[in-house]
């Protein structure tokens, strides 16, 4: 249906077309409110009571190179100061809310201070990004994640943060840039790789076994009444890998908190 009479007037109207402008950046500011305060209420509840776990993954990066897997073109370098707004814009239209706060924390992450982000690049440009945290930076790595990570000891390194840019994804992007950052980490000297991974993230622990990643810990993160525990237990890799089984095979990674219930109880 062709726009009214008056409504295409007012559109012709520099006048009429401010005022459309204005209410549509009204409207705009509108949804980011509600999705903002959407989001305030949902960390008010986690950090009033929630129970998280993360599974540490853990990898000979010497290994890592015997695996054969599916590769792409790519190179990894050095994150430089141009790549920075591929990886942090929020003015692209059509991000989701998970997209934005991603490129959120990426800037976030790049201001902190901590050196070893490494970035992935193929015939496209910069297509993936990633920390590769060695012993140097543990001052840093407490207060930045808030103790999400133990301080790492000599020979380990932290990969944390894959970030591959929406354009780019299901491309065998991760594969290869994980291949490239164990490359790294095995000329680096370092003699154990390490990553946590939510217990929900179903497809990122697939991934993580499918690259050779063993399971070795788990990270028990709870908050009650606004105060958090942090708390790792080593565990015996067959336990935790068959508990894994065990997750994957009966759906309870579809309820997060059946899946931190068992998970707890692997030594029990």
């Amino acid at each position: 249906m062709p726009p009214r009479p008056v409504a295409m007037a007012a559109l012709n109207d520099p006048r009429g077309a401010a005022v459309h402008r204005s209410n549509a950046n009204a409207q705009k500011a509108y949804r980011l409110l509600r999705r903002d305060y959407r989001e305030l209420l949902r960390a008010l509840r986690r950090w009033w009571h929630d129970d998280r776990i993360a599974i540490g993954f853990a990898i000979d990066p010497c290994r890592a190179a015997r695996l054969r897997l599916p590769a792409m073109n790519m190179t990894l370098r050095r994150m430089e100061p141009s790549d920075i707004p591929l990886f942090t814009d929020t003015s692209i239209e059509g991000l989701s809310g998970d997209d934005l706060l991603v490129r959120v924390n990426a800037r976030h992450l790049i201001e902190s201070g901590i050196q070893t982000c490494y970035v992935g690049v193929t015939a496209d440009g910069p297509v993936f990004m990633e920390y590769l945290i060695t012993p140097d930076e543990n001052e840093r790595l407490g207060p930045v994640f808030d103790g999400l990570f133990p301080p790492l000891q000599p020979g380990e390194a932290l990969l944390e943060f894959a970030f591959t840019l929406e354009a780019h994804r299901g491309l065998l992007v991760m594969p290869t840039a994980y291949r490239r950052l164990l490359e790294v980490a095995r000329e680096r000297g370092v003699r154990s790789v390490i990553s946590f991974v939510p217990v929900e993230r179903t497809s990122f622990i697939g991934f993580y076994l499918l690259m050779g990643f063993a399971p070795y810990a788990i990270r028990d993160e709870r908050r009650r009444f606004f105060r958090r525990q942090i708390t790792f237990e080593p565990l015996p890799e067959r336990e935790l890998r068959l508990a894994l089984d065990g997750l994957s095979k009966g759906g309870v990674f579809a309820d997060p908190r059946k899946g931190a219930a068992r998970l707890r109880h692997v030594n029990g």
